[in-house]
């Protein structure tokens, strides 16, 4: 990529960033783009020709044991097109697992470039949550599933947690790999600072590290790791 369009879109970001910082929510007006919620028959829905998500087997038997042992306990997305028919937005998955299945469906007042924003971002909007894994392994403990699919998969999420949580410690130096301290992650997002901030975030991981008895050689690993 050529520096200057590197550097462009390096600029732009930082633009929109400091836009998105300067925005008070409690003060914006937030329209509500739901029209109505509506009983649809799973099949009658249109599928989004630009639906970018795929679903593997496993997602798929995970999802038929939850809608066996509890439902529909939530609805698909939609928008309203010209001739009236309805065109997912979100629930492709729910609406082709049961296809004969009259589904809620909240049917939203957007236009197709609106859809199209709302495709490209709700699934990652919820993606970008981190795991408190203590409270997920105290939730955990009290789901109970007869499905092994639905079994297989809050397994899963107990060992991703435990994975996440290990993210979040290195050790304090090449000698004692058994110690380990806490370390700041960016895990999906890294965003640009200025000098200023990085200098300050590195004083401030300095002054933690002094509080708590760790040897500043330490203190450049974790800053390097950053």
């Amino acid at each position: 990529m050529p520096e200057s369009k590197s550097r462009s879109d390096q600029e732009r970001l930082q633009e929109l960033l400091e836009e998105a910082r300067s925005l008070d929510v409690q003060t914006m007006h937030i329209k509500n783009r739901v029209k109505e919620l509506r009983t649809v028959r799973a099949s009658d829905l249109r599928p989004n020709p630009r639906n970018w998500r795929s679903h593997p087997q496993h997602q798929r038997d995970a999802l038929c044991g939850v809608l066996a042992e509890i439902g529909y306990a939530d609805a698909l997305i939609a928008r309203e097109l010209p001739d009236g028919t309805l065109e997912l937005i979100d629930g492709h998955l729910r609406a082709e697992t049961t296809p004969d299945q009259e589904v809620p469906v909240l049917v939203l007042d957007v236009t197709e470039k609106e859809a199209e924003y709302l495709l490209a971002t709700l699934d990652p909007l919820s993606s970008l949550a981190e795991t408190d894994g203590a409270r997920l392994d105290d939730l955990i403990a009290q789901v109970r599933s007869t499905n092994p699919s639905v079994q297989s998969l809050l397994e899963m999420l107990t060992e991703q947690a435990g994975d996440e949580a290990e993210k979040d410690l290195i050790p304090l130096d090449g000698n004692d790999p058994t110690v380990l301290v806490p370390c700041i992650s960016f895990r999906k997002w890294r965003l640009p600072m200025s000098d200023e901030l990085a200098v300050e975030l590195e004083e401030k991981l300095r002054a933690w590290l002094d509080e708590h008895g760790v040897m500043h050689g330490a203190a450049e690993v974790i800053i390097r790791a950053l």
